[in-house]
């Protein structure tokens, strides 16, 4: 009979411990430091806050805008307010790359910036604002519909799943931890928006247009939208390409009477001699956590990612197990 208690053995337990810890001291943290005391949905007094930049080529000339969306729930509903800010102060402000991923923003103190416009609405239901029925959906709708005069955008929600943790180090996101990202893959009138290039003699597929969720709840949570419809002129090879301006659109509908950057910003896209460009909103901040989150595959990757320590601490264990099993310790 094996001794439990002997140092071999209890050496051998040690070191598997301690690579369980080391797997797990991320997941755990965040589990027990965010998860376990934030709310899982957008109740009453949460929030989110997203960031968005529209850049417009003007005869040539890119033109970029810039603004802060957040939306607060409410008793009676949902408060959104939208703030235009001037571009190069934000430029100042190190915001001029932004990220898929909230945590991964930097931190930037926006009564520094330069105001150009601001606007509210408040409304009883998501499906009353463009823009919220965008960034709040329901979990039964998988077909996410934008549209822009002529051009309609319709992308479908895929339920593959991938974490918001690098392969490498997997860290959860300070905002989402480990939550499963949903893609939506669009189509833009019937036109897949990825293109094939050959690769080492092989081809493969990548995306130029995103759109991805978080579900939490019941509920998708828009994470970012990303058109970038320079790609796309070599896709669709289309003169009037560039009137698909599905952002813009979708806050003049919301804003417009209340914004005059706006209404300026999409005058400037209907005009001759413009075309938009980019169109990106990345999500900034939340009151809450989403409550789909992939634990045990971000165990396996944080598991992977201290390869080779663990394989050798664990070959070691192994190695103890069996010498003292053949008493040669």
């Amino acid at each position: 009979m094996i001794n439990v208690r002997s140092p071999p053995l209890l050496f051998s337990i040690t070191l598997v411990l301690i690579v369980l810890l080391l797997s797990s001291y991320p997941i755990l943290s965040f589990y027990i430091t965010t998860y376990l005391s934030k709310p899982k949905k957008l109740g009453i007094g949460g929030y989110l806050s997203y960031l968005g930049s529209e850049v417009l080529s003007v005869k040539g000339s890119p033109t970029p805008f810039f603004y802060l969306l957040n939306i607060s729930r409410e008793a009676n509903g949902y408060k959104l307010t939208i703030v235009f800010y001037n571009y190069s102060s934000v430029l100042s402000a190190g915001l001029n790359v932004l990220s898929s991923l909230p945590g991964a923003m930097p931190r930037v103190e926006f009564s520094k910036l330069l105001p150009l416009c601001k606007a509210s609405i408040t409304v009883s239901r998501a499906n009353e604002s463009a823009i919220l029925s965008l960034i709040l959906r329901p979990y039964s709708d998988h077909v996410v519909r934008l549209s822009s005069k002529n051009w309609v955008l319709l992308a479908y929600i895929d339920r593959s799943r991938y974490l918001t943790c690098s392969p490498m180090s997997c860290l959860p996101d300070k905002f989402l931890g480990y939550a499963h990202i949903y893609s939506a893959y669009p189509n833009i009138n019937n036109i897949s928006c990825v293109v094939a290039r050959p690769v080492n003699g092989r081809t493969y597929i990548f995306p130029i247009c995103l759109i991805n969720f978080v579900k939490t709840n019941r509920n998708y949570i828009l994470v970012s939208v990303n058109l970038r419809y320079m790609s796309l002129a070599t896709l669709i090879k289309r003169n009037n390409y560039t009137r698909a301006h599905f952002i813009v659109d979708i806050l003049y509908r919301d804003f417009g009477h209340n914004c005059s950057q706006i209404v300026s910003m999409r005058s400037l896209a209907l005009s001759n001699g413009t075309r938009i460009m980019q169109e990106n909103l990345y999500l900034y901040s939340l009151s809450f956590v989403p409550s789909d989150q992939g634990w045990r595959d971000a165990f396996i990757r944080r598991f992977n990612s201290l390869f080779p320590l663990n394989y050798l601490l664990l070959g070691l264990a192994a190695l103890l197990v069996i010498a003292r099993a053949r008493k040669w310790l």
